[in-house]
């Protein structure tokens, strides 16, 4: 097939009445700045204190809900799988340590070099190797403006320093590399005091291992302080993935790091356009100055109507340039309302991209809290040819939209090619409720292209890495935007329609039928919340869902649903208490001589708030249908109609995340044959600490024919070790 052309501003005005998606099968401009006015912060004021006293403050006002947030894609087990998936021979270690040498790179020593760290390099890596168990350490902690040196304030906008947490030792986390059918074994060791943790591996389906999935409270408790957890599972699908912290909010605060599987072939021609010879991994964020705990506390407050927080300002690759001289940041200041930035001399500049010459593919991915970006290289259109794992027909735009928890990969080209040119991640402040005049939404970094007599990039930059430029220096790129407005006025994917996948796969026939209804309500103590048809998610972490239903669980005798998919019997845990806090649906739950066995879920999803949501499923890769405005239900007949269009299941797109713009509606479709308890939630972290999570409850008879291993369950006992305040997700 020949390149699809789709003009940015185009693709972004044409309407989306239907998007098409199946899914995978088992085995598994800048301005310049005046910095001269610049207030530096001398002495390190810490936040932690204040943070600490207002976690306190938290657990007697009972306000705060926090976020279950996390993929796993999955796809279909068949009947009588093994408990664990077999692992092959040939075994190797990996090590996703830090970089203790970073001379030259002018990085802060919690700074983790991504310039070397995030090129991939294949001269030492085999992506057809025989599939191999590989073993990575992560090890997490702490950074706080207190016990930090004068000199490396936690700030990696170059603003005001606030506590971080790190991942051996730096931010943000390593890369993770796998090829596909290789098994992972991921030791993860929780350093950070008064806080439990779980990490997800978003995009890992996690056939035959549902406990480790990495969600608080759905599949596992979390890791206390000072104990460890090794996630054990076998890579059931290639393309790129992220990793983060799945309790609270803390990933917003530095536990993410990027995760990519190949599958053999990179680099290779899979059609017109989309042969490359280099890889990038480019992290896209949005970023606060506050810990997310206390943002979340001053969300979910009386007469709030859903005003989210809003970011101060936006990183790439973990790095980013505050407007620490702008008359509103230097008035609040002078209200004492904000933290001063860090010092002028600690401050680095704009992040630096540095190219091949030649044809580069980056893979984006979206691990902020909240913003939408809308992702653009100046004078290079981008051809995309990965989304959320699925490779695609080549397809050529300006710019691509990428929500939170998405992932996309683009081709560019620089063949010939000497001068600089700006990278612009834009976040769409359309999509925000409220306007923080701090914050620049134009998120650049600066890209340098090398020229093809330089052997590598890692020759070339991997002795003494250069991760910035200079906000003053006279070597900035002078390119401009592409023409045409950037963000539209809604947050939605780019058009699905002309995402075609690579690889065609026919939708199967869908056996039943649910519908969810998406809003915001002021419940109790006039609190707004976010609602899945009438029940907003309340998180139980010692609880975990998955322990109901496991062969050594703890609520083996209370696992019957009532026909609105409430689990009954289980109010001792606060599950069905009033019918509020845990909505646990049962799916291919039935005999097999009435067709239940294996079922084929439609869930239309209409959202009923006027913002966008971008929704994501756990242990699967779902088929998107339709995706509009309005709500489906308004008109029964086009869902019968819909379902019949043969060609447009032919080959619909597969994705794990969906955007439902406002007022809108998304139709999608997944074979419900992977064991387990998955999550289906907002990837927007202030919407998931509001409520908008539900739980499938898959294959539960099989799951009671398997045990959750020891290591897992005994993290609900962790030695009587709680935090202060109930937590989840």
């Amino acid at each position: 097939m020949g390149l699809a052309r789709c003009a940015a501003v185009e693709c972004e005005r044409r309407p989306i009445a239907m998007a098409y998606g199946p899914m995978q099968q088992p085995v598994k401009e800048v301005p310049s700045r005046d910095v001269s006015s610049s207030r530096s912060l001398d002495d390190g004021t810490s936040m932690l204190d204040n943070w600490l006293s207002q976690k306190k403050m938290i657990a007697l006002a009972g306000l705060i809900i926090f976020i279950v947030l996390g993929v796993s894609l999955g796809v279909g087990l068949g009947v009588g799988l093994p408990e664990h998936a077999s692992h092959t021979s040939t075994v190797t270690t990996s090590s996703a340590s830090s970089s203790s040498d970073v001379s030259g790179s002018g990085l802060q020593s919690w700074q983790r070099d991504t310039a070397t760290e995030y090129t991939l390099d294949f001269t030492s890596w085999n992506t057809t190797s025989t599939p191999q168990i590989r073993t990575y350490n992560l090890t997490l902690t702490m950074l706080s403006p207190s016990n930090s040196s004068s000199d490396s304030q936690p700030a990696p906008d170059g603003g005001p320093a606030r506590p971080m947490l790190l991942i051996n030792g730096e931010y943000p986390g390593p890369l993770i590399r796998a090829n596909l059918n290789d098994t992972l074994q991921i030791t993860v060791n929780n350093q950070i005091a008064d806080w439990p943790i779980s990490m997800h591996w978003h995009g890992q389906y996690q056939n035959s291992t549902p406990w480790f999935d990495g969600t608080t409270g759905i599949t596992q408790c979390p890791i206390p302080p000072n104990a460890s957890l090794t996630y054990d599972f076998t890579v059931g699908r290639p393309g790129t993935f992220w990793y983060h912290a799945h309790t609270s909010s803390l990933y917003i605060d530095g536990l993410v790091g990027p995760l990519v599987v190949h599958d053999g072939v990179e680099g290779e021609a899979r059609g017109e356009g989309t042969e490359y010879d280099y890889e990038q991994v480019v992290l896209l964020s949005d970023w606060y100055h506050r810990w997310s705990t206390d943002l979340v506390a001053s969300y979910l407050v009386p007469d709030n109507e859903n005003v989210e927080p809003i970011p101060d300002a936006g990183l790439i690759n973990g790095k980013g340039l505050f407007n620490c001289s702008s008359d509103v940041f230097l008035s609040a200041l002078d209200s004492g309302s904000v933290s001063a930035c860090i010092s002028t001399s600690q401050r680095m500049g704009y992040p630096l991209l540095t190219l091949n010459e030649g044809r580069t593919r980056l893979r984006l991915i979206n691990v902020g809290a909240f913003a939408d970006f809308w992702v653009g290289m100046d004078n290079h259109p981008l051809t995309v040819i990965e989304a959320d794992g699925t490779d695609v027909e080549p397809l050529i735009v300006d710019r691509v939209p990428i929500a939170v928890g998405e992932r996309y990969s683009v081709v560019v080209d620089t063949t010939g090619e000497a001068a600089g040119f700006w990278f612009r991640a834009e976040m769409n402040v359309n999509c925000f409720g409220d306007v923080n005049e701090v914050l620049d939404p134009n998120i650049l970094a600066a890209v340098r292209v090398l020229p093809a007599s330089a052997s590598s990039m890692e020759s070339t930059v991997g002795s003494t890495p250069v991760n910035w430029i200079a906000e003053t220096t006279t070597g900035l790129p002078t390119t401009d935007a592409w023409a045409g407005t950037w963000t539209g006025p809604t947050c939605r994917d780019l058009d699905l329609s002309q995402l075609v996948p690579a690889v065609v796969e026919q939708a199967p026939v869908a056996s039943r039928l649910l519908t969810i209804d998406v809003s915001f309500q002021i419940g109790a103590n006039a609190v707004d919340l976010g609602y899945m048809n009438s029940t907003a998610w309340v998180p139980t972490a010692y609880t975990p869902t998955l322990s109901a239903f496991a062969g050594n669980g703890t609520n083996q005798t209370s696992v019957d649903a009532d026909e609105e998919g409430w689990i009954v019997g289980m109010d001792e845990v606060g599950w069905n208490a009033n019918k509020q806090g845990q909505w646990v649906i049962p799916i291919s739950d039935g005999p097999p001589d009435e067709g239940r066995e294996i079922e084929v879920i439609d869930l239309v999803i209409n959202n009923l708030d006027d913002g966008s949501h971008p929704f994501h499923l756990h242990g699967h890769q779902f088929y998107i249908l339709a995706q509009g405005p309005g709500a489906l239900q308004q008109d029964p007949t086009y869902y019968t109609s819909l379902t019949a269009n043969h060609t447009l299941l032919s080959n619909p797109m597969r994705r794990d995340t969906v955007t439902v713009e406002s007022y809108g509606h998304a139709l999608i479709r997944w074979v419900a044959d992977n064991p387990g308890v998955w999550a289906f939630h907002c990837h927007i972290a202030w919407h998931v600490a509001a409520g908008l999570m539900v739980q499938f409850v898959e294959r539960g008879g099989l799951l009671g024919e398997w045990d959750v291993p020891d290591e897992v369950a005994q993290l609900c006992d962790a030695g009587g070790w709680r935090p202060e305040v109930e937590i989840g997700g």
